[in-house]
């Protein structure tokens, strides 16, 4: 009876030592799912703190975005005017080209028309003038006064005059007509107008001394 007394307390015991055990497992799991809902709750704020950062990065992009839109419309609209305002500038200034040209096209015309009209004048009297400009360059000594030309080829001499030179003698000195006449006709005619002619002669051919 002892005996088996004493075997059941010992499984009873054993019972209870294994049950212990267990209780500590059991402990110690509980233990560890403490720690794992406090981690838990540690995550969870994690992912709270991330969430709202990237809350607050999206409304920043979304406002970097934004104002970079603006600028961009804003760009875009100063390239148009700046389009506008030069094409309104190059046709301005192709205008005042066309309009400088015209007025550079009229003058030619006009210079033209007068070109023209100054070739269609006669020039008859030209001869006749350049005689009366060569004896008005003449100088005093070489003048030869009131000589009209009416051609190159005739040498028709109204009246003509020399300044007075005294001879040995002191008397006046003059030119007879027929005298004169014939001395310019001794002369070689060139191109050249008559008076010129006169005015190439040496001094010593130029007066002629008639004795009557």
């Amino acid at each position: 009876m002892n005996y088996y007394i004493e075997s059941q307390l010992q499984k009873m015991s054993q019972l209870l030592e294994q049950k212990q055990s267990e209780i500590n497992k059991l402990k110690a799991q509980v233990e560890k799912y403490q720690n794992y809902d406090q981690q838990l709750e540690e995550l969870n704020q994690y992912i709270m703190q991330l969430n709202y950062q990237f809350q607050q990065q999206e409304q920043t992009h979304k406002d970097q975005i934004y104002f970079m839109q603006r600028e961009l419309a804003f760009a875009q609209d100063e390239i148009k005017n700046l389009q506008r305002t030069r094409g309104q500038n190059e046709q301005q200034q192709i205008a005042s080209l066309l309009k400088e040209l015209s007025e550079i096209k009229q003058e030619n015309n006009q210079l033209k028309v007068e070109l023209s009209k100054q070739q269609q004048k006669p020039r008859t009297n030209s001869i006749q003038e350049n005689s009366i400009n060569d004896v008005k360059r003449l100088s005093p000594h070489m003048r030869v006064h009131n000589c009209s030309f009416t051609s190159p080829s005739q040498n028709l001499v109204k009246e003509r005059r020399v300044p007075s030179l005294p001879d040995v003698n002191s008397n006046r000195l003059s030119i007879n007509k027929t005298s004169f006449h014939n001395l310019s006709q001794n002369q070689t005619y060139s191109k050249k107008p008559p008076l010129q002619q006169i005015h190439n002669i040496s001094p010593n051919k130029q007066l002629l001394i008639v004795r009557q």
